[in-house]
């Protein structure tokens, strides 16, 4: 890898695989939140 850019393209790719692997990760949370939120309000009827 002599050539700088192919250095920063390959940082740019692993950037966007951590900023994809969070993203996925905080969407599971919020429907986990969701489903207790839902099973709380149900619990309450």
């Amino acid at each position: 890898m002599a050539d700088p850019r192919v250095f920063f393209a390959a940082e740019r790719t692993l950037l966007a695989w951590i900023r994809t692997g969070l993203t996925i990760m905080g969407f599971g949370f919020v429907v986990a939140r969701f489903g207790l939120f839902l099973r709380l309000f149900v619990a309450q009827r």
